[in-house]
């Protein structure tokens, strides 16, 4: 409570020698509910309707008065006081405006309080001016000097609730604001209009709310639908139910239940459309959705294009991620990004690149140029400028002049798969690649070969092998028609099974006799002789998965490499030695007799002059049809000399029998 010394009245009939001290305190003292107390001039009580719109109840229309009542000493003085309370215009005109009287009683401290206003009406209209006085006049003594009338708490409404003039509608402040519905409210800015129910506009200048619409602020936006919100920007226009415009400039949502985001001249006009920014962005039909980017369109119901410029997305639940000039204009088609790339067909998709399309029914087209134009079609094209297109459905087709590679990043020719697997060759997942026909009919091929060139010659290989250090072999053309099988191996082999004595451990060259179905280091007795191989070029009678146990792979024609005893002769035949070592010794042809010939090796390529054993070239399996026959041109050759003896001795024993008989 604030305390005043000075003001001092003498009461001749009451307070007579009593010095009075009031401690005054006149303000407008309105119970109301959420006040904001705010400097500026004193409220226009010729307005109440602002007041009561505002808040919702009528405020009270009158001053709380104080005071206390003390003798020269300072005593508290007790008792009930006639007091005339009087306002004036402000000096030097000083014009009556109000007065009242009411009866005063002070307590115990000589304290009072009462409420000017309380027992006379028109004390609003006399505070219309906002800048009054008060006088107070005690038991017919007055008070002097009169004091101002102030303004306290939240008593400064006037000028800044101006009062819309809509039920209970409420301005904040601002200039030339209209707050025109029933519970309108505008809390501020310039020329903004709430002229619906329960609108509301924040602030900013020239917007526009219609009913159960917001405004939040910005500059010449327009709410004009139930429920609709612009939250701010420019130029903005909320035109459909529940429809939200986060900011930019000259948005639109006209769709109900549509969102812009933000950004610059954005539509979103139809159901549940949504544009989160960007510029120049349609969402034009239901739930289609627009993530940003320049002059992109959703056209399709459930389309969506995330960004980018200028991609188009017309078919249902159809998706552009990004990129330019892209079309998804297929049912649920899907462009991720690139240029120029199209997906029309069926759930077809472009994953990116540029001038692809993707028109066939669940195609893929990728890379550059590539054209799926078929449907269940997958094609991929490298950098080229020509189209690569499908031919008929259900085709993988890659164009990649670069090499295709699998587990590899430098493929060595158009197809280059690389594994490193080590296992049986009769497992296919022993091996880098499989190509596999799974027809059972009568003719299931497996793999075509095809040369450009007719009747290919050697230089066309078909097949080429190798091993880490180069080419070991190929199968090439033969010029004739036909394909020959190239190899550095010399000859045919096959395997045959060893006496279950014999060492497994036998060496290249070693020289084996077969006795019966077995083959053995024991000659003498053998059908014919055989030699260990040392390179076969062709492998019979193997095991395919590669145990082959307690056999010995041994050459049946060809050159291979024999353990022979002793000096040798190129030509000269190489029979078993007979010490049953696997070593063959040699034979000039002549002296070839029938006994020997189930021990021939074969006959001796070349040279050696050693007296151990060597390694000498031989040729094998050769035809003995030769070495029978200088055996039998022998025998004729003897039984002529024979024949021709015999002669001779008939001839002279006839001569002898006949000299006898003369």
């Amino acid at each position: 409570m604030f305390r005043r010394n000075n003001p001092v009245a003498r009461h001749g009939r009451v307070l007579r020698n009593l010095i009075l001290t009031l401690a005054l305190t006149a303000s407008i003292f309105l119970v109301a509910r959420q006040v904001t107390a705010q400097e500026g001039p004193v409220p226009s009580p010729s307005r109440p309707d602002a007041a009561a719109n505002a808040w919702g109840n009528p405020l009270p229309e009158e001053i709380g008065y104080q005071g206390q009542l003390l003798d020269s000493n300072g005593l508290p003085q007790v008792g009930t006081y006639a007091m005339e309370f009087a306002v004036y215009s402000a000096p030097p005109t000083s014009t009556l405006l109000y007065s009242e009287t009411q009866t005063v009683a002070t307590d115990g401290d000589g304290l009072f309080n009462v409420m000017i206003g309380a027992v006379q009406p028109g004390l609003a209209a006399a505070l219309n001016d906002g800048n009054t006085w008060l006088e107070v006049n005690l038991d017919g003594t007055i008070l002097a000097p009169r004091q101002p009338v102030g303004s306290v708490a939240y008593a400064l409404y006037a000028q800044h609730l101006v009062g819309g003039t809509g039920l209970f509608s409420a301005i904040g402040g601002g200039e030339g604001n209209i707050a025109s519905g029933i519970y309108a409210t505008v809390a501020g800015g310039q020329a903004n209009e709430a002229f619906g129910v329960y609108a509301t506009i924040g602030g900013g200048q020239h917007n526009s709310a219609t009913g159960n619409a917001t405004v939040a602020g910005g500059d010449e936006n327009t709410a004009s639908a139930s429920h609709s919100t612009v939250a701010g920007g420019l130029l903005n226009n909320a035109l459909a139910t529940f429809s939200t415009i986060g900011g930019g400039n000259g948005n639109t949502t006209s769709g109900v239940r549509s969102t812009v985001g933000g950004g610059d001249h954005n539509l979103a006009s139809a159901d549940a459309a949504t544009v989160a920014g960007g510029l120049n962005n349609d969402a034009t039909d239901g739930a289609a959705t627009i993530g940003g980017g320049t002059n992109n369109t959703a056209s399709g119901p459930w389309s969506t294009v995330g960004g980018g410029s200028q991609n188009e997305a017309t078919g249902n639940y159809a998706t552009i991620s990004g990129g330019e000039e892209n079309l998804a204009a297929g049912y649920a088609a899907n462009v991720s990004g690139g240029r120029l790339n199209s997906a029309s067909g069926f759930m077809a998709g472009v994953p990116n690149g540029v001038s692809n399309t993707a028109s066939g029914n669940s195609s893929l087209a990728a890379g550059r140029f590539a054209h799926a134009a078929h449907d269940h079609t997958f094609v991929w094209s490298d950098g080229t400028t020509v189209s690569f297109s499908s031919s008929d459905e259900n085709q993988f087709l890659i164009h990649a002049s670069g090499g295709v590679g699998i587990n590899t990043t430098n493929p060595q020719s158009q197809f280059h798969v690389v594994d490193s697997i080590n296992g049986a060759a009769t497992n296919l997942n022993a091996h880098v690649a499989v190509i596999e026909n799974m027809n059972s009919g009568a003719s299931p091929d497996v793999l075509a070969l095809v040369a450009g060139t007719t009747n290919p010659d050697g230089s066309v290989n078909y097949v080429t092998f190798f091993d880490a250090s180069g080419a070991i072999a190929a199968i090439q053309g033969n010029g004739s028609g036909g394909v020959s099988y190239s190899t550095s191996g010399a000859d045919f082999a096959e395997y045959l099974p060893l006496q279950s004595a014999l060492e497994l451990d036998l060496v290249p060259g070693t020289v084996l006799g077969l006795v019966g179905n077995e083959l053995s280091l024991a000659t003498a007795t053998a059908q014919r002789v055989f030699v260990v191989s040392t390179a076969a070029g062709f492998v019979g009678n193997a095991s395919l998965n590669g145990d082959d146990g307690a056999r010995a792979l041994v050459a049946f024609m060809g050159q291979v490499p024999v353990r022979v005893r002793g000096p040798v002769q190129a030509g000269d035949l190489l029979i078993a030695s007979g010490l049953n070592d696997g070593t063959a010794i040699a034979l000039n042809p002549t002296l070839l007799t029938p006994a020997l010939a189930t021990q021939i090796v074969g006959q001796a390529l070349e040279s050696s002059t050693g007296d151990g054993i060597q390694l000498v070239m031989t040729l094998v399996g050769q035809p003995t049809d030769l070495f029978w026959a200088t055996l039998l041109a022998d025998t004729q050759a003897q039984l002529a000399d024979l024949e021709a003896r015999l002669a001779a001795l008939e001839e002279a024993l006839l001569d002898e029998a006949e000299a006898g008989n003369e």
